[in-house]
């Protein structure tokens, strides 16, 4: 049991970092089309 309670942790950890990851790519990063400008 302990092994699927440590699969879990990283699943759930995985999942808060992608979604950190969309929010940046989606909101932060500078885009070379938008000539260095956040596409926000």
């Amino acid at each position: 049991m302990a092994g699927f309670e440590m699969q879990r942790d990283k699943m759930e950890r995985f999942k808060e970092e992608l979604v950190k990851y969309i929010r940046y790519y989606n909101n932060d990063r500078i885009k070379l089309r938008l000539n260095g400008k956040s596409p926000v």
